[in-house]
């Protein structure tokens, strides 16, 4: 939460206070790989002792700390806007104010890891799309304002901000546009319809490319 609460210090009009976190989910396999990778680490060291426990260690925090600093994507739900992005990398976090959000660009998908990793960015997106399969998330439109841009007098709506699409995956993606629903309500703004709408009403894209461009907006 140290991340968080710097921003939300910082950003106090766009963010305000943090309610809470949600972390881009894997599949199972990709954890039971690294499982896996774990126990032939260990059975090497077995068959190995002599000198082997410092190589063991040595893997096995690669192995999880490569793992961990891939993974590690999250959406923060603020009193007053939201956080995306990676937290332990040193990559940057976009910051935006609900109305800055389009509620009505807000899509929750049930393949929007394989889809979009497949069609929309080629193989070589980053890989926490790529190895989503098939995983469930949502997308919408808001500003590509990253953390380093910002400054603390901007406001939300900055003329002249580009705006595209944001993507993520999570198995209940209905909790979080239903919290994000309730957010913005509670700050006022109209367009909380939409969320609930997206929360009930899952769509699965084609997978064939220009259809996919036409499926996901992006502007608001």
């Amino acid at each position: 939460m140290g991340r968080t609460r710097r921003l939300c210090r910082k950003y106090p009009n766009v963010l305000g206070r943090p309610i809470k976190t949600f972390r881009q989910t894997f599949p199972m396999w990709m954890h039971l790989l690294f499982f896996g990778l774990w126990l032939l680490i260990v059975g090497f060291a077995i068959r190995n002792p002599i000198g082997n426990l410092n190589y063991l260690l040595l893997i096995t925090l690669f192995v999880y700390g490569i793992f961990y600093l891939v993974a590690d994507y999250r959406l923060v739900i603020c009193e007053h806007g939201i956080i995306i992005g990676h937290f332990l990398s040193p990559r940057f976090c976009e910051v935006m104010a609900y109305q800055e959000i389009s509620p009505r660009s807000v899509r929750q998908w049930t393949n929007c890891g394989y889809a979009l990793s497949h069609t929309v960015y080629g193989p070589w997106h980053p890989v926490w799309y790529a190895l989503l399969g098939s995983k469930s998330g949502f997308t919408f439109v808001g500003p590509m304002m990253d953390e380093r841009k910002l400054k603390r007098s901007d406001r939300p709506g900055h003329p002249g901000e580009k705006h595209g699409s944001s993507m993520f995956a999570y198995r209940h993606p209905e909790k979080i546009l239903q919290l994000m629903a309730q957010q913005s309500r509670a700050n006022g703004l109209s367009g909380a319809e939409w969320y609930d709408e997206a929360a009930a009403t899952p769509l699965t894209l084609t997978g064939v490319e220009d259809e996919v461009f036409a499926q996901i907006p992006s502007r608001p």
